[in-house]
């Protein structure tokens, strides 16, 4: 399949609930039923993707293979250039399956997901070609094929060797962290935005519960690449009671394979619940989408970022800027040991609960990409919203979030 495709979304109003938070503070919160993924959303556009990437001193990032090499890269201007993010899902980075609906609203099987392995659907610029803000129907039309966003970029190493993952900064202890946070660390929020002549700030919390990061290590190259997934926010859930399809038709889970009404424990705070995504069914050689297994060695796993609502009110007082940073957000940890964390998960609840004694680390873990000395190796990194996370509300779409990923290099002598 190539192009555009369009879907039959269901045309469903959403609900605003707008709560004071303190003095200048409003909480917008996208509640209401819808039949599967997404309905189109009718709330107005707050913000873009605000990302920086920040490596440790054995790392260097560039634009580009032949660019300038240094420890920080700002990918915010391109990526808030396209269209809000909706829910697909993927399980490698190479096949992406879009939601496709019955006429009646409801969410066809996986197998008849539109597949996109082109990337037609991501990238969606709501500029045009003069940098002039679409208007209208361009911008319609830009919003009905936009799906998730990606950006490349290049590391290497002055290091004999290095093994490159996420992180908080290395020299600090995990309580000296927690007593005071670092110049860079790792996190993803949603973002607060102040709208012209308001004196409230809006944040959209709950697209930050299904939002993913992926690494696509050597993405051209078929017989090198490697995929891994960044699930920041794991044990945070958007609702106690999600909406289901009804108005007298057969209940229709928001998750292909996954019984959302079977256990409402699932939505406790501190839990984490495995996310099983879309990937390619082998049985079928046009690539049908089928729900798969986790793959725990390629999944990144931190606990909630939250912000700092304090410093951030003083923020907002001041008039200074608007917030964007981790002067203002409070990161979470990292688990350890997603092995361990798999064999937890209780098969009737389909949930592990994430404390005390579950193992966490500064570093998360798996090893993203091994670098050998001075020779520059291509990421693409991607963001989306999974629709397959059971936090993923159909109403979810949106640009606006503040993502700061920190690189962390462990030296090696060993490459490979």
């Amino acid at each position: 399949m190539s192009g555009m495709a369009r879907f039959p979304f269901p045309s469903l109003p959403s609900r605003l609930l707008l709560a004071s938070l303190s003095l200048l503070l409003a909480l917008l919160m996208l509640v209401g039923a819808s039949y599967a993924w997404f309905s189109l959303s009718t709330h107005p556009e707050i913000g873009g993707i605000q990302v920086t990437l920040y490596t440790s001193r054995t790392l260097l990032v560039a634009a580009s293979q032949e660019g300038e090499y240094g420890q920080r890269l700002d990918l915010s201007d391109p990526l808030s250039r396209y269209v809000e993010l909706k829910p697909v899902s993927t399980a490698d980075g190479i096949h992406w399956y879009l939601p496709t609906y019955e006429a009646i609203g409801l969410l066809k099987d996986p197998s008849q997901f539109y597949l996109d392995t082109q990337l037609d659907h991501a990238n969606v610029a709501k500029f045009n070609a003069s940098g002039q803000p679409l208007q209208g129907l361009a911008l319609k039309d830009a919003r009905a094929k936009g799906y998730y966003v990606y950006a490349d970029f290049w590391l290497k190493t002055e290091e004999p060797a290095c093994l490159v993952r996420l992180s908080v900064p290395g020299q600090q202890t995990l309580d000296e962290w927690e007593i005071r946070q670092g110049t860079y660390g790792t996190y993803a929020l949603s973002l607060f935005t102040r709208p012209e002549g308001e004196e409230i700030a809006i944040l959209e919390p709950q697209a930050q519960t299904a939002l993913r990061a992926g690494f696509l290590c050597d993405p051209d190259d078929p017989a090198t690449r490697s995929f891994t997934i960044f699930e920041p926010n794991a044990d945070q859930r958007s609702s106690l009671d999600k909406p289901r399809s009804g108005s007298g038709q057969a209940e229709n889970p928001y998750v292909a394979g996954y019984d959302v009404a079977s256990n409402l424990a699932n939505y406790q705070e501190g839990s984490y619940i495995p996310t099983h995504p879309i990937g390619p069914d082998p049985q079928s050689p046009a690539g049908s989408g089928l729900v798969v297994d986790p793959d725990f060695k390629r999944l990144i796993i931190q606990k909630k970022s939250v912000w700092d609502l304090p410093a951030l009110e003083a923020v907002l007082l001041a008039q200074q800027r608007q917030p964007g940073s981790n002067e203002v957000a409070t990161m979470g940890r990292f688990v350890a040991d997603t092995q361990v964390l798999a064999a937890a998960v209780d098969p009737v609840t389909g949930m592990a609960p994430l404390v005390a004694g579950v193992n966490e680390a500064i570093a998360g873990e798996p090893v993203i990409i091994r670098l050998a000395q001075e020779i520059p190796r291509k990421i693409r990194l991607f963001f989306w919203i999974e629709g397959q996370d059971v936090d993923c509300w159909n109403d979810i779409a949106t640009g606006s979030f503040a993502i700061n990923l920190e690189l962390a290099g462990e030296t090696t002598t060993n490459p490979e």
